[in-house]
């Protein structure tokens, strides 16, 4: 199970990302990609979910029978961080990749697996990652192209791990030419955060910064618990540059 996911906020049975201005924590989740075989499977193992993949492009999951280890190589990934899992244990695990110098090279993937149905040989196969537009940032429009425009969105973040853990929380990969800050909302672990009355309205004493995974904002929560966080869009103005593949990845993990 990934150690956090992302949720929209504007109340429990909200779907839509555009009115993700604040309120309580809605139940949809946001900020993961659909994940499939391509092609060939490994036998075992059925794909959940993934996040931060390049979409449309294939990474590949590799299986060592004689240590069963499974590793996750995302799409432009040629060198870095990643982490091996022993599958030989029913379960969820979350492979990820993440590369010391191409911030494209950077993506996870959540498996579920069945260990007595895993294969008796080494096997390697390619997933492709598909993300779903406009899961948090509607598109921008050829006004806010021209006059420049900032935008808010709120999430909630949640330790979905059995035990209190410290959220490290950064901007992993920016969007071009537009660019992404975020900040906890002063009501901090567990609380609520107040609405804003529209997208372009700034949210009450969040202080917006672009942290790294080196400095990271850190936040210690509870097994459960969730904390709100804001997300700032900077569409500069003049900007004649169309991107349809527009992406942010916010990075997590724990400590």
């Amino acid at each position: 199970m990934r150690d956090f996911k992302y949720y929209l906020s504007g109340g429990g049975a909200n779907t839509d990302p555009d009115l993700s201005l604040g309120s309580s924590k809605s139940t949809t989740e946001t900020g993961v990609q659909s994940v499939a075989w391509d092609g060939a499977v490994i036998s075992g193992i059925t794909l959940n979910s993934g996040g931060g993949n390049q979409s449309g492009l294939a990474g590949t999951l590799s299986f060592v029978f004689a240590t069963g280890l499974i590793t996750y190589t995302p799409p432009s990934f040629v060198s870095g961080t990643q982490n091996s899992e022993d599958i030989t244990l029913d379960g969820d695990y979350v492979l990820y990749g993440e590369d010391a110098s191409d911030p494209l090279g950077v993506g996870a993937v959540e498996i579920i697996v069945v260990a007595a149905s895993l294969p008796g040989a080494d096997a390697s196969e390619d997933i492709v990652s598909t993300s779903t537009a406009n899961n948090l940032f509607d598109d921008i429009t050829k006004s806010e192209s021209s006059l420049g425009s900032v935008e808010y969105r709120c999430v909630y973040i949640t330790n979905e791990l059995a035990t209190d853990e410290t959220l490290n929380l950064w901007v992993d990969r920016q969007p071009s030419p537009d660019s992404i800050q975020i900040g906890f909302d002063p009501v901090g672990a567990g609380g609520t955060a107040p609405s804003v009355v529209d997208e372009t309205t700034a949210p009450n004493l969040v202080s917006f910064t672009t942290p790294s995974e080196v400095a990271p904002l850190a936040v210690a929560l509870i097994a459960g618990q969730s904390v709100p966080v804001w997300v700032r869009r900077s569409i500069p103005a003049l900007n004649p540059i169309s991107n349809t593949g527009d992406l942010f990845v916010l990075g997590t993990k724990v400590s």
